[in-house]
């Protein structure tokens, strides 16, 4: 992590001044009187309270001064009266209507996406803890004063869930964050790679609990198809389940955490693969005749091929990913991009989605096919062509920024890893990946392994594989 402040070149500066105007808009309208409360008046002790955090939250806006006095005394002249004035919302409104014209009049590119996420962090106004994924993306841009900055908020926050965690006789979750939109084990997943990232020791029971929901969930369920079954059609929505997984491998330590889970549930993945490589859902099929027909999966088989590919330490559950990954590649769409299936009355449509193509040219980059390079060009160009007039990535099956951050993640993976590497070098990322495991076991001797492990590998690269050792890439 570096101490340097973050650079404010001019895009960036437009989007602050438009996150800042979002932000005190959100204010004043939540400080409005509701209709069913219009009747109610405010003293002036507290209008004058209202209107020195209004002129604070506005003193770093690019606003014309003149006209948000003129507004702002004509809205708190109504909420004196218990009167719903809007002309100070109104004109806030107008203001980032205006700055969104002016983002949308500059050309879109991988820049305007990056300052989009630098202007969303110098402000700090989480709206989605996904937003902690962009602070990871850019961690050597980000000052020890900003992550100071977001712990305070949650100790904040800590304090609030324990202070309201004892108006209640039964013992409540540790876990003090609830998004409001509910996405429980995504935001999980942000905070902890937050956490993870930048080390801070604060918090643990709530990360603990995470760890014992993510490894309850993701084992629970193996050894229920373990159990239950052994054909391909299997006895679980693998929807659910391999995303849940593959959510648990956007964090390394996480995964070395709830390790053992994590190898009961490749397990059961690898076993429901039909042997032509695809997975499919267990709940959709159509009568023909005696048998049901089970329709491959494309957004299921992305998911489960990544799951192994990133995650397995078995040469066979490897090569169940490359297979699947095989099959992956006769179903990319002639503009370069993978389409999710939608069932409706029993038929299937197809549509190219952001997300699906986004995980579906990691398997290509991390499973070792040759001669990949031409369907993960085009899958790409059709991503970059998926950018907003705002200059992000979105969809509204996932919070804001979340998608933008997995572009930019694949971006910087495609040139960084490399998926064939030498005999030594697979020797050595099998060393890295055990350290990994060893040094979080409760057990001394497991560390003083995990630490000979890291000490060696350089030394064993240098004296017997031919290629560098910064080649070997594991992220």
């Amino acid at each position: 992590m570096a101490n340097a402040t973050i650079l404010k070149p001019p895009v960036k500066d437009i989007y602050i001044d438009y996150f800042r105007t979002q932000e005190l808009l959100e204010y004043v309208a939540a400080l409005l009187p509701l209709k069913n409360s219009q009747n109610e008046s405010k003293s002036r002790s507290e209008i004058a309270l209202i209107a020195e955090t209004i002129r604070a939250r506005a003193k770093n806006i690019n606003l014309n001064s003149k006209l948000f006095e003129h507004f702002l005394n004509i809205t708190l002249e109504g909420l004196i009266k218990g009167k719903k004035f809007k002309a100070l919302e109104n004109h806030l409104s107008s203001h980032a209507n205006m700055i969104r014209q002016k983002i949308y009049s500059c050309p879109n590119s991988l820049n305007k996406a990056y300052d989009a996420l630098r202007a969303l962090i110098e402000v700090g106004n989480q709206e989605s803890d996904q937003e902690y994924d962009a602070f990871v993306l850019l961690a050597e841009e980000i000052t020890r004063e900003i992550i100071d900055r977001e712990i305070n908020k949650w100790k904040s926050d800590a304090k609030r869930h324990d202070d309201q965690a004892k108006c209640f006789p039964n013992p409540q979750s540790d876990i003090f964050w609830i998004g409001a939109d509910l996405r429980k084990e995504i935001d999980a997943i942000s905070r902890y790679r937050f956490r993870e990232y930048f080390k801070f020791a604060e918090f643990e029971p709530a990360f603990a609990e995470v760890e014992y929901e993510f490894e309850g969930d993701i084992g629970g369920v193996a050894q229920e198809i373990t159990r239950e079954t052994r054909n391909i059609h299997g006895c679980v929505d693998l929807r659910f389940y391999a995303y849940d997984i593959w959510l648990a491998s956007r964090s390394w330590r996480l995964c070395n955490r709830i390790r053992g889970s994590i190898s009961l549930a490749l397990t059961a993945i690898t076993a429901l693969q039909a042997p032509e490589g695809w997975w499919t859902y267990t709940n959709v099929s159509i009568s023909s005749g005696e048998q049901n027909e089970y329709f491959p999966s494309i957004y299921i088989t992305i998911l489960c091929c990544l799951d192994l590919l990133k995650l397995s330490l078995q040469d066979s559950q490897i090569r169940s990913g490359v297979l699947g990954a095989k099959w992956l590649l006769s179903k990319q769409n002639a503009d370069g991009s993978w389409s999710r299936e939608n069932y409706s009355k029993k038929e299937i449509q197809y549509e190219p989605d952001i997300f699906s193509t986004i995980l579906a040219v990691e398997v290509l980059i991390r499973s070792g096919i040759e001669n990949v390079g031409h369907s993960v060009n085009m899958a790409i160009q059709w991503l970059m062509k998926q950018q907003n007039d705002f200059g992000v990535w979105n969809e509204e099956s996932f919070p804001f920024p979340f998608l933008t951050v997995l572009i930019l993640e694949l971006l910087r993976l495609k040139d960084r890893y490399q998926n064939n590497l030498s005999h030594y070098q697979s020797v050595s990322r099998g060393f890295i990946i055990r350290s990994a495991e060893l040094v979080l076991e409760d057990n001394a001797n497991s560390r003083r392994l995990a630490c000979f492990l890291q000490v060696g590998i350089p030394h064993f690269c240098k004296i017997f594989s031919p290629a560098p050792v910064g080649k070997i890439k594991l992220t």
